[in-house]
C-alpha cells in the first residue's frame, strides 16, 4: 500500500509558520503511521491554493478540511427548513441511510431506460437548484462556488446540464445516517460507482473528467457517535474490487485486504464541525462513513466535483 502523509496543515497568513506547519502531525490510536496530506484552513486562506481542485486530481495533496464554510445561522437555516422538508420528500436507501433530492445513482437503479424519465429527473433537479434558496432559506450553491472558487483556478463552479443539455444534475443533496438503522455508508471509492452506473457516467465522460472525481461534503448536524469519514491506505489503481460484506478488497495482487482490521489496513478518521466543508480524492482514496450511534442523525450536504474536459470550469453534481 501507499505511504503517504496524512498532515493536518493548520494555515496563517505568514509563509514561514506555512512551511514549519507542513511537518506538524498529528495522530489517533488506529494510526500506526500519518497517512495522506489533508490542509486544515479557513476559507480566507484557500487562495494560498489557487488550483487546489487541480491539486487533489494531481495528488499533490489528498484533501482539504474548510472550516466554518458555513456560519452557525447558516446552518441553523439550512437544518431548520431541512427537518420542515425532509420528512415528507426522503428517499429512504435502507434503514439506515435517507436523502433528498433522488441522486442520479438511485434514478439509474430504478429507471428501465425510458429517455423520457431521464428527462423528467433532469428537469426536477435542475428546478430543485432553482428553488433552493426559497425552499430551505439559504443560496448553498452560490456559497459552494464562492468557497470553491478559491481554489478553482479562475475556472467556474457549475451543475453539467443533462441529456440533450436539457435540465441538469443536482449540484448537492442532503443525507441522513440514522442511529436506529446503525447508518453508514459502506465503504467505496467514486471509481468504483462508474461500473454499477454506467448510463450516468458516459454521459458525464462527454464534457468531464469523471475518473478521480471529488468528492465534497458539508456538515450541517454532527452524530453522537461515530459518523467520522474513515480513509484508508488503499487506493483505487491498488484494488478495484469489492467483495462480500462491503469490507473486503482484493487488490491487483489477488491480495485480501480486510478494512475492519486496522492492523492489515491503515486508516484515518476525520470528524469535521457543523459548517466545515470537506474536499478530498474520493474518487481515488477508498472510504466509509463510521456507523453513527446516540439519538441523533448525522446530516451531510455535498455531492462531487470534476474538471470539465475544456478545462473551463467545475462541475458539482450527484
Amino acid at each position: 500500500m501507499l505511504k503517504k502523509k496524512i498532515n493536518f496543515i493548520k494555515k496563517n497568513n505568514t509563509m514561514p509558520s506555512i512551511i514549519n506547519q507542513l511537518f506538524r502531525r498529528i495522530k489517533t490510536k488506529e494510526s500506526h503511521e500519518d497517512l495522506f496530506s489533508f490542509i486544515e484552513t479557513t476559507v480566507e486562506e484557500l487562495v494560498n491554493y489557487p488550483d487546489g481542485i487541480n491539486d487533489i486530481y494531481n495528488r499533490k495533496i489528498d484533501g482539504f478540511l474548510i472550516k466554518n464554510a458555513l456560519s452557525q445561522n447558516e446552518v441553523e437555516s439550512l437544518l431548520g427548513n431541512f427537518f420542515r422538508i425532509f420528512p415528507e420528500k426522503k428517499t429512504v436507501i435502507n434503514e439506515g441511510l435517507s436523502m433528498y433530492p433522488l441522486p442520479f445513482s438511485q434514478v439509474e437503479q430504478k429507471n428501465t431506460g425510458s429517455r423520457n424519465a431521464y428527462k423528467a429527473y433532469f428537469e426536477e433537479s435542475l428546478e430543485f437548484r432553482r428553488a433552493f434558496q426559497k425552499s430551505l432559506g439559504f443560496d448553498f450553491e452560490k456559497r459552494v462556488q464562492s468557497v470553491l472558487g478559491k481554489i478553482a483556478n479562475g475556472r467556474n463552479i457549475v451543475a453539467p446540464p443533462g441529456f440533450d443539455n436539457e435540465g441538469s444534475y443536482l449540484s448537492c443533496n442532503f443525507r441522513a445516517l440514522y442511529p436506529a438503522g446503525n447508518g453508514t455508508l459502506k465503504a467505496h471509492c467514486g471509481n468504483y460507482f462508474h461500473h454499477e452506473f454506467p448510463g450516468f457516467f458516459k454521459h458525464l465522460e462527454e464534457k468531464s473528467r469523471v475518473l478521480n472525481q471529488l468528492s465534497y461534503f458539508t456538515m450541517l448536524q454532527e452524530s453522537e457517535e461515530g459518523g467520522e469519514l474513515v480513509i484508508y491506505d488503499v487506493e483505487w489503481e491498488e484494488a478495484e474490487i469489492r467483495l462480500k460484506g462491503d469490507t473486503v478488497l482484493k487488490t491487483k495482487k489477488d491480495k485480501l485486504l480486510d478494512l475492519e482490521n486496522p492492523r492489515q489496513v491503515k486508516r484515518r478518521k476525520i470528524k469535521p464541525g457543523p459548517g466545515d466543508m470537506i474536499v478530498f480524492a474520493g474518487g481515488q482514496i477508498w472510504h466509509k462513513v463510521q456507523a453513527v450511534g446516540g439519538t441523533k442523525e448525522r446530516i451531510t450536504l455535498g455531492g462531487f466535483l470534476s474538471l470539465s474536459n475544456d478545462d473551463k470550469s467545475v462541475f458539482t453534481w450527484t
